[in-house]
């Protein structure tokens, strides 16, 4: 995995949720948690660990603002699979709330 590919699962949740709000109505930020919290690199420990490799290889910002948001929520219970499960779902939710604000700015612009 590397950066484009989070970067395109990232995009392609965006233009899902503002179909959705478009279609529907409803939470951009709730639906883009929904959408983020059921995709592979949440579910899947191996999947987290790629995103959040990759990431930390291609975007260290990306990466430390991530682990800066996240850095409060463990308790020492979790295991560095877990840790990293968080990781990426933070990873996923602010490169998606990103493409989400970009996209819709594109179109208030237009």
């Amino acid at each position: 995995m590397n950066y484009q590919e989070v970067r395109t699962e990232a995009e392609e949740i965006a233009q899902a949720v503002i179909s959705e709000v478009d279609t529907y109505g409803g939470d951009a930020e709730e639906l883009i948690h929904e959408a983020v919290d059921n995709t592979q690199y949440v579910i899947y420990y191996s999947r987290a660990w790629e995103l959040v490799s990759a990431v930390r290889r291609y975007n260290q910002t990306l990466f430390n603002d991530a682990e800066c948001s996240v850095s409060g929520m463990f308790d020492g219970s979790e295991n560095l699979d877990q840790q990293m499960t968080v990781m990426a779902y933070e990873i996923l939710r602010m490169e998606a709330l990103s493409a989400y604000e970009q996209f819709t700015l594109k179109e208030y612009a237009a």
